[in-house]
């Protein structure tokens, strides 16, 4: 089958690769499709990169963005080790500089009980832990046990780098208690190494810029 494939240049009249039988339009084709892929790609990272600079943020810096988070994995607490297999899970290994999405949890009571009531070991979460100060820590779900009483849920979470040297891989939360310093920010929905990397590397041009 023939394909003519049309573009146009600037100051030019429109042209046509033809192909009758010879490879040359595939080889349009192919330049076409990276042509655009990388447009799209370039897109998004820009996108990502405007978002996490002028969106509001959040008690810790996050950016925010239509009950979203944007964050940037810090640690390699989350890398899959030799001890670790998350091939099963829908969120996998997170490296550091990896940037993440996360869907928050619910600020109405009714609401956030049955987001947690869909939480399942496997997932990762990203929350607000306190051990002498408090910090964030974004881990996996291990456990998650409904109360007793039925006033929420018992989270245990655990990085998956279980060979390094970090000694905070552990955390347990009651989702009950609304008033303590240690609660679930919300659920990792999305991750791009490839666009917190570049983040990253934006981020600390522009504090050396300042610095200097």
């Amino acid at each position: 089958m023939d394909l003519d494939l049309w573009y146009w240049r600037p100051g030019r009249d429109w042209n046509c690769h033809c192909s009758g039988g010879g490879g040359g339009g595939n080889d349009d084709i192919v330049r076409v499709v990276s042509t655009i892929f990388v447009s799209v790609l370039a897109v998004i990272c820009t996108a990502m990169i405007i978002i996490t600079i002028i969106s509001p943020k959040g008690v810790d810096g996050a950016s925010q963005i239509f009950g979203y988070e944007l964050r940037v994995i810090e640690t390699n607490s989350m890398e899959e080790c030799e001890a670790t297999d998350v091939s099963e899970f829908e969120i996998g290994s997170l490296k550091k500089n990896t940037m993440i999405a996360i869907t928050l949890v619910p600020e109405r009571e009714d609401e956030a009980r049955d987001w947690y009531s869909g939480i399942k070991v496997g997932d990762v979460l990203t929350v607000r832990y306190t051990y002498n100060k408090q910090v964030t820590i974004t881990h996996r779900v291990t456990s998650i046990v409904e109360k007793d009483d039925h006033s929420g849920f018992i989270i245990k979470l655990q990085g998956d780098n279980v060979d390094s040297d970090a000694t905070q891989l552990t955390q347990v939360i009651d989702t009950s208690d609304t008033e303590g310093r240690s609660y679930v920010i919300g659920k990792v929905i999305w991750k791009s190494y490839f666009v917190g990397s570049i983040v990253s590397a934006l981020q600390r041009s522009t504090k050396a810029l300042v610095t200097e």
